[in-house]
């Protein structure tokens, strides 16, 4: 029985690595196609409902051309164009709330039946908090671009992208937990091996997150413009600022 809930809970957690992974992709496009500014409304019921006729369309159009994004950068976008968009922003969201369903049902399901231990259940909300601060950092973001500024801040863009990644580095943490307790796993793995290896995977998880953080703030500012070379800058290896210093 216990094999059987372990194996439940690995399903349920790689299902969710899935998902998570899925998502940063998703979020990348809608990053890469300037959609994310195309709903101006956040609605946690209603905004899973997709427009569903021209008239809908024409409304959601219309609310559009009342940002900063429309009036600055798509003054001359047409509606088949702010349908395209909008369909990446709206993918991502329902996404989003997928994610919500698929790791909150199952989580329900095991607390209620006693199948979590203490730590799991400590674990598990802490990771469905930060999943929410997820959800909030998503509409903070997307607020930022839709005042006086057609772009979003990059400092929320860059705490949207790495929570993102930290919920995806604890729920591996996680499946790898379950997949250690499997005794077919334990006798091809010895612990002395994965141990020695601690190290140097905590340190290049923490260089892999901070990279991943300075992308979002390239990203943000726009700052891999300033090159279109590589892996020079213009034609130098450090930009010229940082050159004429040295």
């Amino acid at each position: 029985m216990n094999s059987k809930i372990n194996n439940s809970k690995k399903y349920w957690i790689g299902v969710n690595i899935f998902m998570v992974a899925s998502m940063v992709i998703i979020g990348g496009i809608t990053r890469i196609t300037n959609s994310g500014l195309s709903m101006t409304e956040w609605n946690l019921i209603g905004g899973i409902v997709p427009p569903l006729n021209l008239q809908d369309w024409n409304t959601l159009f219309s609310k559009y051309k009342a940002t900063p994004e429309y009036e600055f950068k798509n003054f001359d976008i047409t509606l088949s164009e702010f349908q395209f968009i909008f369909f990446w922003e709206y993918f991502h969201r329902v996404w989003g709330r997928l994610i919500g369903f698929t790791f909150l049902i199952p989580l329900i399901y095991f607390w209620l039946s006693k199948k979590l231990s203490g730590s799991e259940k400590k674990f598990f909300i802490v990771l469905l908090s930060i999943g929410a601060f997820q959800a909030f950092m998503g509409w903070f973001m997307v607020r930022s671009g839709l005042i006086d500024q057609p772009d979003v801040s990059h400092f929320r863009l860059s705490v949207h992208l790495t929570t993102a990644f930290l919920i995806y580095i604890m729920l591996v943490f996680s499946f790898w937990n379950y997949l250690s307790k499997d005794t077919a796993f334990e006798r091809s793995v010895r612990n002395s091996q994965l141990k020695s290896h601690g190290n140097r995977v905590i340190l290049s998880i923490i260089i892999l997150i901070l990279t991943i953080a300075s992308g979002a703030f390239v990203s943000g500012t726009n700052a891999g413009w300033a090159y279109n070379n590589f892996p020079l800058m213009g034609e130098n290896f450090l930009p010229l600022i940082i050159s004429e210093v040295n």
